[in-house]
């Protein structure tokens, strides 16, 4: 206490952000087009997921899992699947997402951010973004813009009219599976590559 009767504290908070093991990547533009062509010829699985829903948390990891597997062979793209009454500039976390995709980080931002359900705040998301290595001012600006929030409405528009089952939902070719385990999701990508050749 000083002499005025004025108390001066000081906290320090640290703050744990759970980091699944994704690839940062720091890109030069003739990679970046390289990268293009590879992932033209990469096997799109889709990930439908309402991203503050805990079943979507559990998914992520079972998905991931096979990423992991298949990284060279498939591109996870994530799509938002936002309840009827929910304003979109009111989740955070699918705005996080999307401003992500804009530096081609959807699938790895998804994965941090259902890892780490308790930290939704526009400070989590700038540390997860740089966790990422992604253009930090970029993604702050592009997590407050409108663009971003009209393209998490377009996508959960599309999403809401693909009439999918309730929950998360994995989309393999042909294949629309709810919650699937990691055994369904090889399954369907054994027969789907298979098919192919």
């Amino acid at each position: 206490m000083t002499r005025h009767g004025i108390l001066a504290v000081m906290t320090v908070s640290l703050v744990a952000i759970v980091v699944p093991a994704v690839r940062a990547q720091s890109v030069s533009p003739a990679a970046s087009n390289q990268q293009a062509k590879t992932d033209e010829a990469r096997m799109r699985v889709a990930f439908y997921a309402d991203l503050a829903d805990e079943g979507a948390a559990r998914q992520a990891v079972v998905l991931r899992a096979f990423a992991d597997r298949h990284k060279d062979q498939i591109l996870v793209e994530v799509h938002h699947r936002l309840p009827a009454a929910v304003e979109p500039q009111s989740r955070l976390a699918d705005l996080a997402v999307a401003a992500a995709a804009q530096q081609a980080r959807a699938w790895d931002m998804a994965q941090i951010i259902l890892a780490n359900a308790d930290r939704q705040t526009m400070a989590d998301f700038s540390g997860m973004a740089k966790q990422l290595e992604l253009d930090v001012p970029r993604f702050q600006a592009a997590l407050v813009s409108g663009d971003v929030a009209a393209a998490v409405v377009a996508d959960a528009g599309g999403s809401a009219s693909a009439a999918l089952p309730a929950g998360a939902v994995v989309v393999m070719g042909d294949r629309v599976m709810a919650s699937p385990t990691l055994a369904t999701l090889e399954a369907a990508f054994t027969a789907l590559t298979s098919a192919a050749k």
